[in-house]
Formats: structure tokens, sequence, C-alpha cells
């Protein structure tokens, strides 16, 4: 297993990246902690569908499911997937 984990307290990078050496698939179950909750991303949600400039290309908006709590306003994160 590779874990890259870098200031995550302050919005950095977390990562996990199983490494088999059969092959098979790594099933990995999150389980969201009391008082947190999914929710789907309005802003997101009204572009769907369009097309952006981003960098030197463009990307096509999806739409985006995030999480949240009711306890801090800056804890908002969306899931792997």
């Amino acid at each position: 297993m590779k874990i890259q984990a870098k200031d995550c307290a302050n919005g950095g990078v977390f990562q996990m990246e199983p490494v088999r050496a059969d092959g098979a698939a790594t099933v990995f179950t999150h389980v969201l902690g009391d008082g947190v909750f999914y929710f789907d991303n309005p802003n997101f949600r009204a572009r769907e569908g369009d097309v952006v400039p981003f960098k030197d290309t463009t990307v096509t908006v999806a739409a985006r499911i995030n999480f949240a709590n009711d306890s801090s306003g800056a804890f908002v994160g969306t899931p792997p997937g």
C-alpha cells in the first residue's frame, strides 16, 4: 500500500494506492463519521454537460458529489472515484 499524505489539515493531499502482487482488485469502503453527510453540488449540477476552457484544453463539466459537516463551513471534500 502506497500512502501519500501532505498537509491534509490545510487542504493538502491524501492518496492511497494499493499494489498487489496477485493483480487482484482492492475494494475500499469509506464510512463517513458522525455528523458528516454527502450532498449533490448544485454549482456543478447547473453546469453539467457544459464544455469549459481549462489550462490549454477544454473539459466537460460532470455532476459532483461532495461531503461536508454542520460544524465547519471550511470542511468540504470530494470522495474518490
